[in-house]
């Protein structure tokens, strides 16, 4: 069995699915089309730019409703640095903010951003530490939830949030320790951004944050995923099921109702055939059509016959009435 709890639910995880979400067309090659052209050979660069140009525009509109809303642009900054890591590893040694294709987005970002609103983040730091304060950064974000969690389950927790809790507190002792020992020469740019994420909420207290692992915990959450999951593939052949047999009888009650109608039709067709052939009914019938036609164009006939009466005395009147001019006297 697969290893579940994913923990969809926490609110770094739903920022990032947000963040990731896919996005079709082109409409920011304005922005993109230098690192396009100068990163062909980085694979997808051009969507992650849309993608980071499309993100970006959310986060402005929300800075112009909240510009207090600082969280909001730090994500963004933590979400492209992270990605642009997943994606191009290979491609990034020593300094994290000195790679070329940092640089490369930090010109798209400033120049999207021309009224400064949100600050791209130049870290200064090296590529392991970053990873380990976004460890630290989430764990703040998802703070609430988990203690929530924890409580709704009595203390207890799945493998996965066990596993999550103690490595993020692990990260964050490592960073108190190392910034409480100094922050000269390389820390110094760690310690900054470290007391940044604390400063997020001074209320928290990660030491305090606990729970007990549940073998039994996990193994009811795989079985409820496993469960829903399977749920979803029998909804989906239901689905297609109910959708074939309804095509099905759809086409059959089509093809009942338009039986219903032909073969009537084609049996009186079929009768009138017979009686107009075989039967001396054919021969009445012939004289009654010829004697409606007849008696219509005479009508036909009598009615043209008063229309050009009815026309000369119209032309006759008018003549009349046109030569008896009235005189006026000056």
């Amino acid at each position: 069995m697969a290893d579940q709890d994913n923990m969809d639910y926490l609110n770094s995880k739903i920022k990032y699915n947000l963040l990731n979400k896919k996005f079709y067309g082109t409409p920011y090659d304005i922005y993109c089309s230098d690192i396009k052209e100068e990163l062909h050979y980085y694979k997808d660069i051009d969507h992650l730019c849309n993608k980071l140009c499309a993100n970006f525009q959310k986060v402005l509109i929300t800075l112009f409703s909240h510009p207090n809303n600082t969280e909001e642009c730090k994500n963004l900054n933590y979400w492209l640095y992270n990605e642009v890591h997943n994606m191009y590893s290979d491609k990034i040694t020593g300094d994290i903010s000195t790679s070329l294709i940092i640089r490369k987005f930090d010109a798209v970002w400033k120049n999207y951003d021309q009224n400064s609103l949100c600050k791209f983040d130049i870290y200064n730091i090296k590529r392991d530490d970053f990873e380990k304060l976004k460890v630290v950064y989430d764990f703040y974000q998802d703070y609430q939830t988990i203690q929530h969690r924890i409580a709704a389950q009595e203390k207890k927790c799945s493998s996965n949030l066990y596993k999550y809790i103690e490595n993020s507190k692990e990260k964050y002792n490592h960073f108190d320790t190392t910034c409480s020992n100094g922050k000269e020469g390389d820390n110094l740019h760690i310690c900054k951004e470290f007391e940044y994420i604390k400063n997020v909420d001074r209320s928290i207290d990660i030491s305090k944050v606990s729970c007990t692992e549940s073998k039994e915990l996990q193994k009811r959450i795989e079985q409820h995923e496993d469960s829903l999951r399977e749920g979803g593939k029998d909804s989906s052949y239901m689905y297609q099921n109910s959708q074939v047999q309804h095509e099905a009888s759809t086409y059959s009650t089509s093809s009942q109702i338009a039986m219903a109608i032909i073969f009537p039709f084609f049996g009186i067709v079929l009768i009138f055939f017979i009686l107009h052939k075989f039967t001396p009914f054919g021969s009445l019938l012939r004289g009654y059509l010829l004697k409606n036609k007849l008696i219509r164009c005479k009508m036909d006939r009598e009615g043209i016959d008063d229309l050009l009466d009815d026309t000369y005395d119209f032309e006759g009147t008018k003549r009349e009435k046109g030569q008896h001019i009235r005189y006026h006297p000056l």
